[in-house]
C-alpha cells in the first residue's frame, strides 16, 4: 500500500470545504451533532467534526475516534482522529496507538507517539524504551518518555546523553529538563 501524502491541492480543497461548511451551517457546538458527524461519510464533514471534539475537549467522543482509526479512513482523518485522543487523554487509546506505531507509516507513528506522550499512561514505558532502538523514531519516543516520566524513562534517557548524535544528546537533556520542571 503507497503512503498517502498531504498535497497542496488537498489542503486547498479541504479548506474550501471548511469554508463552505462553516457558511452552510454544518458546523456546529452541539455535541449530538458532532458525534453524527463522526459518523459521515463526507471526510471533511468528519474531519470538521474531530476538530470540535479537539475544541470542546468532549471527552465521551473516544469510542468514535477509536473507529476512525483504521486504514480504511484517510491518512488525514487517521491523524486528526489520533491527535484528538492524546488530547482528551483518551486511556483506551493506547493499545491501538502502540499498534499505529508498530504498523503503519511514519507520520501516523510519530502523531501516535507523541498522544501517548499526552495520555502519560506509564504502562507504556517498557514499549517505548524498545522502541526508541529505532533511529528514525528516537527524537519523538525520547519526548513522551520525557512526558510520562518514571525512572526507566530517567535511565534510558540518561544513557542517551552519550549518543553520538549530538540531536539525541540535545533531546535527551531536553526530555530530561522537562520531566524536572514538570516536578
Amino acid at each position: 500500500m503507497q503512503p498517502q501524502k498531504i498535497t497542496p491541492q488537498v489542503i486547498i480543497i479541504s479548506t474550501l470545504f471548511l469554508w463552505i461548511s462553516l457558511l452552510s451551517g454544518c458546523f456546529t457546538n452541539e455535541p449530538s451533532k458532532q458525534f453524527e458527524d463522526l459518523q459521515s461519510p463526507n471526510m471533511v464533514v468528519r474531519n470538521i467534526a474531530i476538530q470540535g471534539v479537539i475544541k470542546d475537549k468532549i471527552t465521551e467522543a473516544g469510542p468514535e475516534l477509536l473507529k476512525l482509526l483504521t486504514p480504511e479512513y484517510p491518512i488525514e482523518t487517521r491523524m486528526l482522529a489520533i491527535e484528538a485522543l492524546g488530547i482528551l487523554t483518551e486511556s483506551k487509546a493506547v493499545a491501538p496507538l502502540q499498534k499505529i506505531i508498530e504498523n503503519d507509516q511514519r507520520q501516523l507513528a510519530e502523531a501516535a507517539i507523541e498522544s501517548l506522550g499526552k495520555i502519560k499512561d506509564d504502562s507504556v514505558v517498557d514499549f517505548l524504551i524498545k522502541l526508541s532502538q529505532d533511529r528514525e523514531l528516537i527524537i519523538p519516543v525520547m519526548w513522551t518518555l520525557g512526558q510520562i516520566g518514571g525512572e526507566q524513562a530517567v535511565q534510558v534517557l540518561t544513557e542517551l546523553l552519550d549518543d553520538p548524535d549530538k540531536r539525541v544528546k540535545y533531546n535527551a537533556y531536553q526530555a530530561l529538563k522537562a520531566m524536572k520542571d514538570a516536578k
